[in-house]
């Protein structure tokens, strides 16, 4: 959650709510609601952070889709995946606009992982 603002420092910011575990990513110059996340708070889940995706102008609906991140070989890799998501754009044009900018950010994110080694899934 620290690491896309540092990517977008002038167009992302992050808004956190502890107590209910939701986390809320702006789109800062308009003040744009972007995904909204709600952390899965399982103790039995170590190697695994799970955030059902529960609003936000990117998603067409509140009550289906998550983010999953996830460390397997003995947390050597790390997996990050969405499912179930229904994006709020007709879906050829988020394969032309939108899944390019995600595939650009993930590349970016694993790059991240790898300068910074050792993560562990409490800090992802």
């Amino acid at each position: 959650m620290a690491w896309l603002p540092v990517l977008f420092r002038a167009l992302i910011r992050v808004h956190s709510d502890a107590g209910t575990g939701q986390v809320q990513f702006v789109f800062a110059p308009l003040r744009l609601p972007l995904p909204a996340l709600q952390d899965v708070d399982d103790k039995a889940m170590v190697d695994r952070r799970k955030f059902h995706i529960v609003g936000g102008l990117l998603s067409q609906t509140s009550d289906t889709g998550w983010l999953e991140l996830r460390q397997v070989q003995h947390r050597r890799y790390t997996l990050a995946a969405i499912h179930e998501f229904v994006p709020s754009l007709p879906w050829l044009l988020y394969l032309v606009t939108r899944a390019p900018l995600h595939a650009w950010v993930m590349a970016r994110f694993g790059r991240h992982l790898e300068k910074v080694g050792g993560v562990t899934a409490e800090s992802l």
